[in-house]
């Protein structure tokens, strides 16, 4: 577009001027305009077509591009719940029941960028789970490309109940420390054109032994530009010592050490 090529324009005019009158920027330009991306992932419900084995469930999303041979992973930076709060007009008349679609709340892996869903417990056939958990990735382009896509994973993940008992036992005293997850199914999507902002519904339908569906909605929408100048760069634009200075200031640094020849030479005849 033409106001985002009069942006760069600008922003190089302005790294011009911070170099000084008497230095100019490489003609490779020393700095890169970034299009910082923001994508939401709204998981809206969960259902049970016929998977095999009952237990205790959670959706795992992550996002990258693709740069080249090697994958550049988008950032989880928060989550939220989208959930309408009903007020309980039974409270204080009975003992609260255990939810057993909030066992584990919705959280954020930093170290593997992923975001994961509350964890829900599957017990029934065709049983249907709203989950209402939304995570935010945000993701940066090298300059502007409105056809750029994105890579979305989300994998299933599974815990065992059969050490707790089954899962009927595990709903009735629930222990979720003690549960450990695994990716039992995974799929795969590609989400194009998310410059140029994207509202799509994405039903995810996983493999014939985990039949089961999720329902998710994903919008995009480009958040912010930023300058990225390389390493390389600023190695190019340090201030360069002439080799006659540089020798000049090195002898004179040793003769600050010791005291000249023609002192040596006047001390030595009066000697």
């Amino acid at each position: 577009p033409v106001w985002a090529a009069r942006l760069h324009g600008r922003l190089r005019g302005r790294l011009r001027g911070r170099l000084g009158a008497g230095r100019s920027a490489p003609p490779w330009a020393p700095m890169s305009l970034r299009t910082v991306v923001e994508v939401a992932i709204h998981y809206e419900s969960f259902r049970n077509v016929d998977l095999f084995h009952q237990g205790l469930y959670h959706l795992r999303s992550r996002l990258y591009r693709e740069d080249g041979s090697h994958r550049v992973l988008a950032v989880p930076y928060t989550n939220f719940a989208c959930t309408a709060q009903v007020p309980d007009v039974s409270a204080g008349k009975s003992k609260p029941r255990t939810d057993h679609h909030h066992l584990i709340p919705a959280h954020i892996i930093e170290e593997q960028c992923t975001f994961s869903t509350r964890s829900f417990l599957i017990r029934y056939c065709e049983e249907e789970v709203e989950v209402n958990d939304v995570g935010q990735f945000r993701v940066e382009y090298e300059g502007l490309d409105q056809s750029a896509s994105v890579v979305l994973e989300v994998d299933l993940m599974f815990a065992d109940l059969t050490a707790h008992g089954g899962a009927d036992r595990f709903g009735e005293h629930p222990d979720v420390d003690s549960t450990e997850f695994k990716s039992v199914s995974s799929q795969i999507y590609r989400l194009h054109e998310v410059e140029s902002g994207l509202h799509q519904f994405c039903p995810v339908v996983f493999d014939e032994f985990h039949f089961c569906l999720a329902n998710i909605v994903v919008h995009s929408t480009l958040l912010d530009f930023r300058l990225r100048v390389n390493a390389v760069d600023r190695v190019l634009l340090r201030p360069k010592v002439a080799p006659q200075q540089a020798s000049d200031d090195a002898a004179g640094a040793q003769g600050a050490s010791r005291p000249p020849a023609a002192v040596v030479a006047a001390l030595g005849a009066s000697g």
